[in-house]
């Protein structure tokens, strides 16, 4: 009858092998729990395995450790998730023999039990020659490498294309070459001034001479200080007496006088002044004999219309470019043409210090308006053009990326109307040929080296001659393994100028 022996968590290899020399009957089932420490490493099931053996015992295990069970199957001892299994198999299979065990004790124990056998002397020297064949035939097909050199041909591309923006577009169109751009504004303030150039004649003194009175009465005429004598044919010009004189009766005196304007106009020929004004009129006449004289003018700058609208025109670039100044300044990855920029006209407000006509060596103009224009994405533009870009590359050939130089052009296209902007994009790169390191394994394999490097000459596009190495260098062929041949490409990349190749 089998004896069931139930083991506890705590057990260890030493109490397992104790109650099995106590087992009575010819098989014993280990109950083994979860977590037990008897049975956690493979060196315990084969001294479990060894004591069986010494014991002529029939061991099986019941667990249902997932671990266990391959330790157990490691080392050859049957393993049951259930005990009626368990059971079953212990009434139903044989004991334990040293020719059961696994590994290398069981092989000799079967050995030994069998004797020598006749075929073994043939085998053997057969199996020997085999793997001593097999040995020669990988240092002879494996060791040997080949590293073929190659300079692939290289050819320069370029293109110059129109990119066209606008803010009325929503998404990017690559082949149409078309793409968004954003308004962007900012309100600016300057200030400037110019010289003005009108040119005014303003009075600068007072022209002076002598007059004759003469006392028509027969009493005597006293003539104060400032007594206002005048022309009398077309506007009058006015002088005051510049000193107090007496008329005798019938009597006459000269009397200084002087213009009460500044200026040329009070340069009067002799004869001219003959009125007198005031209360003295009825008593003396007047009269100038000579021409008064040194009335003179100077010319003095003053503002006029021009003057106006040149600096109105000057504070509008002026707002322009500090506009495009403060925007760029906080742009990121975008750029912002300055001929798309524009001044809101309800926007803008001007504030001159002097008017027209005004007398002034100078004017000043404080203008304040709204700035906007057009923001445009650099990476997008760039990834257009290097798109167009890889559409020049023929077949065969790839672009090397290292190589790609892509700048934005000069010439620029503002439509004021519908608010579109074409610029030009350049690009530039070198396009190398492809090697196909594949099919130049399978076509130089096994080959004599001068025939691999005269049909690598003659097929591959490259720019200068492949070289073939071959390791060890005594070796007459290529290998004929593919993987033991390797293609190596050399970097020849030159510079890029940064002009486009053109006829």
């Amino acid at each position: 009858m089998d004896q069931i022996i139930y083991l506890e968590v705590d057990d260890d290899i030493l109490v397992v092998r104790d109650r099995l020399r106590q087992a009575q009957s010819g098989s014993a089932i280990l109950v083994v729990p979860a977590g037990c420490r008897a049975l956690s490493r493979s060196l315990d099931l084969r001294l479990l395995r060894r004591q069986a053996a010494a014991l002529d015992l029939r061991v099986v295990l019941v667990s249902g450790s997932a671990a266990l069970r391959d330790l157990a199957k490691a080392e050859g001892l049957p393993l049951f998730t259930s005990l009626a299994a368990a059971r079953r198999a212990a009434r139903h299979r044989r004991k334990w023999k040293a020719t059961d065990e696994p590994g290398y004790e069981g092989l000799v124990a079967r050995i030994r039990r069998q004797g020598p056998r006749w075929w073994y002397w043939v085998v053997g020297p057969i199996a020997l020659t085999a793997v001593l064949g097999v040995l020669v035939w990988s240092v002879v097909m494996i060791w040997p490498s080949a590293t073929v050199h190659v300079a692939p041909a290289q050819e320069p591309i370029g293109i110059s294309v129109w990119v066209e923006a606008s803010m009325g577009t929503q998404a990017v169109a690559w082949d149409r070459m078309q793409m968004p751009a954003r308004v962007v504004q900012v309100e600016v303030v300057e200030r400037d001034e110019i010289a003005t150039t009108g040119i005014a004649n303003v009075a600068a003194g007072k022209a002076g001479g002598t007059v004759l009175f003469v006392n028509s009465t027969v009493r005597q005429v006293r003539l104060p200080l400032g007594t206002i004598v005048s022309t009398s044919a077309g506007t009058p010009v006015r002088f005051q007496t510049t000193a107090s004189a007496v008329v005798d009766p019938r009597g006459r005196v000269r009397v200084p006088v002087q213009a009460l304007e500044p200026g040329p106009g009070g340069n009067v020929p002799a004869n001219r002044i003959n009125r007198v004004e005031g209360a003295l009129a009825a008593s003396v006449k007047v009269i100038n004999e000579v021409a008064t004289g040194g009335g003179e003018s100077d010319q003095v700058h003053r503002v006029t219309y021009g003057d106006k609208q040149q600096l109105s025109d000057l504070l509008k670039e002026k707002l322009i470019a500090r506009a495009h100044a403060e925007i760029s300044a906080v742009l990121e990855d975008e750029f912002l043409p300055i001929e798309t920029m524009q001044i809101n006209p309800y926007s803008i407000r001007e504030n001159y210090d002097h008017h027209v006509d005004d007398q002034s060596d100078t004017l000043a103009l404080e203008a304040r308006g709204v700035v906007w224009g057009l923001a445009i994405s650099q990476p997008v533009a760039e990834e257009m053009t290097r798109r167009a870009l890889a559409r020049q590359v023929r077949g065969g050939f790839e672009m090397l990326p290292t190589t790609i130089h892509i700048s934005r052009g000069k010439e620029i296209d503002v439509d004021r109307e519908t608010g579109n902007v074409r610029f030009v994009m350049e690009g530039v790169a070198l396009m190398e040929a492809e090697i196909d390191a594949p099919l130049v394994q399978e076509a130089i394999r096994g080959q004599p080296l001068d025939q691999a490097t005269a049909y690598l000459s003659a097929t591959l596009p490259v720019r200068t001659a492949p070289s073939l190495e071959v390791q060890p260098s005594w070796m007459p062929r290529v290998p004929w393994l593919p993987f033991r041949i390797q293609v190596t490409e050399d970097q020849l990349t030159e510079e890029v100028a940064g002009v486009l190749p053109g006829p």
